[in-house]
């Protein structure tokens, strides 16, 4: 058979043929057969045999489930090649089944010969199906797929690599065992593979990429470019095809003159808590919180107001640093602002 998804690359098919005509003539004329010459009548007697199947994918929830065995069917074809009943003997999966009998029905036969004409005959198929094995040679629609472009001239982007990542299972409860061994089972289904958690698959020359047999949740996209800056997306997979259409922004390199960053400062993994009262005997009693938190390297007071306190960096600014062009808020600094008032400080602490 045939079809998106054929019944060749889906099992091994092991027919079992029972031929019952509808009539034979009670009263033959006797034929002369020579000793040398074979019986002609060996000629006129065949089989049924299969002419166009029906139309068949199998069910992508008999793979989440890992539906492996022999499925039994009794089939009734009319001297014209038409199969006009069949029946489930040995059932393998509901799904599985409704969809191979469905099948079978629209399928078409060259009728069986008995003595050089067309009779009805009566078939029994057994069907056996490995779901290892149909991953690695079917042919499934895609799950989630797309194009990859150029943002700016709108080209379509060859070998961009698309990698995506689950991060809600829970919605897919068909899954037969855990998510991982399913996702490295269809890791082996063509033109996308299974890595430290991501499947991985890469566009075309038209820029076309697709992701097949995904189970139902949440996933994080990530698009790789050379030249390109990365992207990120997030989309949702219920059962239903979903279809993108990315474009990337073209990576530009910042210049900035300043070869390196340098923060004055010691890190401490532990938090150092200042007690004032103690510091204060330590150092000599005084009511000013600034002359203890200035004792501080990091720390000094601003000339125009010893009151205030000012957290020095080696930046270009004082409570801001420059990152490839981008500012950005240094690690030390008050709600955004360099300065502030530690006249009214109880307590500090030093991170």
């Amino acid at each position: 058979m045939t079809g998106d998804t054929t019944y060749a690359s889906g099992y091994v098919l092991l027919i079992i043929l029972c031929i019952v005509t509808n009539s034979f003539s009670e009263n033959k004329a006797p034929v002369n057969v020579q000793q040398d010459q074979p019986d002609q009548s060996i000629k006129l007697n065949t089989d049924p045999v299969l002419v166009a199947d029906g139309p068949f994918e199998f069910p992508l929830e008999c793979i989440k489930q890992r539906v492996k065995g022999t499925l039994v069917l009794a089939i009734d074809i009319d001297n014209k090649g038409t199969v006009e009943w069949c029946r489930v003997k040995q059932g393998l999966n509901p799904l599985l089944d409704s969809a191979i009998v469905k099948s079978i029905l629209h399928s078409r036969y060259k009728p069986a010969v008995e003595s050089g004409q067309p009779v009805a005959s009566s078939v029994v198929l057994e069907l056996f199906f490995d779901y290892e094995q149909i991953v690695k040679t079917s042919r499934f629609g895609p799950v989630f797929d797309g194009y990859i472009t150029d943002k700016e001239s709108n080209v379509p982007l060859r070998n961009a690599v698309v990698n995506i990542t689950p991060f809600d299972i829970i919605s897919d409860t068909t899954i037969s065992g855990s998510i991982d061994n399913y996702l490295q089972l269809i890791d082996t289904a063509p033109d996308q593979k299974y890595s430290k958690g991501f499947l991985t698959t890469a566009t075309d020359s038209t820029g076309y990429f697709a992701f097949k047999l995904l189970p139902s949740a949440s996933y994080k996209i990530s698009v790789l470019m050379p030249g390109f800056e990365i992207a990120q997306h997030h989309e949702q997979f219920n059962g239903e095809r979903v279809s993108v259409r990315y474009a990337l922004d073209p990576y530009r390199e910042i210049m900035d003159s300043s070869y390196a960053i340098t923060v004055y400062g010691i890190q401490n993994k532990h938090r150092d808590v200042i007690h004032l009262e103690h510091e204060q005997m330590r150092n000599g009693l005084t009511h000013y919180a600034s002359k203890v938190i200035l004792s501080r390297s990091t720390v000094r007071s601003v000339p125009e107001s010893p009151s205030q306190m000012l957290v020095r960096l080696g930046s270009p600014y004082d409570n801001r640093y420059n990152v490839g062009g981008v500012m950005m808020l240094a690690p030390f600094h008050f709600g955004g602002h360099p300065y502030a008032d530690i006249d009214k400080k109880q307590r500090a602490a030093i991170l």
